[in-house]
């Protein structure tokens, strides 16, 4: 008896679980995962950093999964360059960035030749001779985008000596000291001298524009014989020397001495040659100037003067 009622409890519990089974609606199916989890964003104008995802390989997500993401930063008026490959003149297959103009080089020079005192005081111009002048110095060259011309800065030191035709000049002269108080006998006179000779030094600096005129001149791009055309402008300070013989005593010897100031202008052809991590190059010169001084008191000591030079050297 006992038996039979534990069945029958049995049966009656697993029948009620069935209709509550039978009374529970279905879950509804799960829907499939976006790619973009949480939408697809547009990249931010401001400072920020956005999260741009990115789809696993061959473009496939799985449901649930976190994504991998890469960070993007944009900026406002921002443009991205890219590195170009290669190595070419004008900018074009640089090897990295290139900026709005070429490069940057150096040369260093050293110029001789005649010089002549061409014009300027009649007293002193008229005078002077054949004379002869060196020079050195270096360049800096500024080159455009195409590398076939360059601006051009340019500093020098000078040395120049005039002989003169023993023109004699009335120019003023110190007088002897007095040996007891050490005090000139009197003020300057004007007394008759013979010139011989005139000396210059100087320092000479100038802008100007070089053109290549057989393809690029820049170093490295320069493969073969190329020749330039150049001009330039500049000034000069420096000091002027005159080498006097009073016409009263041949024995005696009289200097005067004076500073120099002037502007000079400035033409030259060059022709060169590259040589592994260096150029060599030669060509010739023509320069004229217009120079002020004191040397000569009371006569005027302006004078011009017009240089024709050979010119040496190498750019790196």
């Amino acid at each position: 008896m006992t038996v039979q009622r534990i069945l029958l409890g049995m049966a009656l519990l697993g029948g009620a679980a069935h209709t509550a089974r039978a009374q529970t609606p279905a879950p509804p199916p799960a829907a499939e995962a976006p790619a973009f989890p949480s939408g697809p964003r547009p990249l931010s104008t401001g400072t920020g950093m956005t999260n741009v995802p990115t789809p696993l390989l061959g473009g496939t997500t799985l449901p649930g999964m976190a994504q991998p993401t890469a960070t993007l930063t944009a900026t406002p008026g921002a443009t991205m360059n890219l590195p170009a490959t290669g190595c070419g003149p004008g900018g074009a297959n640089c090897c990295g960035p290139v900026g709005g103009n070429g490069g940057v080089t150096y040369e260093v020079f050293t110029r001789t030749g005649p010089s002549l005192i061409v014009g300027g005081s009649p007293d002193l111009s008229g005078a002077a001779q054949f004379g002869w002048m060196v020079e050195g110095g270096g360049r800096s060259l500024f080159f455009n985008v195409p590398h076939d011309a360059a601006w051009v800065a340019e500093v020098s030191l000078m040395y120049a000596y005039n002989g003169a035709n023993d023109r004699g000049l009335d120019v003023f002269a110190r007088q002897p000291k007095n040996p007891q108080t050490g005090i000139l006998n009197g003020p300057d006179q004007i007394q008759p001298f013979t010139l011989r000779g005139i000396t210059r030094t100087g320092l000479n600096y100038a802008i100007g524009r070089d053109w290549f005129l057989n393809g690029p001149g820049f170093l490295g791009f320069e493969q073969a014989w190329n020749s330039r055309f150049g001009v330039d402008v500049g000034g000069n300070y420096g000091t002027i020397r005159v080498d006097l013989i009073p016409s009263a005593n041949t024995d005696s010897y009289f200097r005067r001495y004076s500073t120099t100031t002037g502007i000079q202008f400035g033409t030259h052809y060059n022709v060169e040659m590259p040589m592994g991590a260096w150029i060599l190059f030669g060509g010739v010169r023509a320069q004229y100037g217009f120079h002020h001084s004191n040397v000569v008191p009371p006569l005027s000591g302006n004078f011009q003067d017009l240089n024709l030079l050979l010119t040496a050297g190498f750019r790196f």
